[in-house]
């Protein structure tokens, strides 16, 4: 199934739509997961983010936090958060919302996505998924350049 999807920064009024897409997620993830806070990972200093809906239905999130890696290059995006509603995967709803980070980065001169390897909630299929948009193991990260500026590493 296919869905139609419109994207929208997160923020008033989309937030408490984001919060409780990603309360539904810490209910999915497995137990060591579910330490964080919704509401804390979308109002960490330096978080951004995206969410998706079908028509007026919130059916994904991503929740981006910017840090930086003098070794890799400068600048990149951590992707805290990565959920679609279960009836709604495989639609490409998770492409478009990691194209609407990649996006971001670019306006902000992030060189590169950083998804953490160590992240109990990244299950095989959620490591296929990222891999399979380009993204590569490199130690306990996956990542994905998204600047063309060359970083290190």
């Amino acid at each position: 199934m296919r869905a139609i999807v419109a994207l929208f920064p997160i923020r008033q009024p989309y937030e408490a739509d984001a919060i409780a897409l990603l309360q539904q997620f810490q209910k999915e993830a497995p137990v060591a997961a579910q330490g964080a806070q919704a509401d804390r990972l979308l109002k960490a200093a330096g978080s951004s983010g995206h969410l998706a809906y079908s028509g007026k239905v919130p059916v994904g999130v991503i929740v981006l936090r910017a840090g930086f890696a003098a070794e890799k290059g400068g600048d990149f995006a951590n992707i805290s958060a990565l959920y679609v509603a279960r009836w709604c995967r495989d639609s490409g709803v998770g492409t478009k919302l990691l194209h609407a980070a990649e996006a971001e980065g670019r306006a902000f001169g992030w060189q590169w996505l950083r998804v953490s390897a160590r992240d109990p909630a990244l299950t095989a299929p959620a490591v296929q998924f990222f891999q399979h948009r380009g993204f590569a193991i490199d130690g306990e990260d996956l990542h994905r350049p998204i600047s063309d500026r060359p970083t290190r590493g």
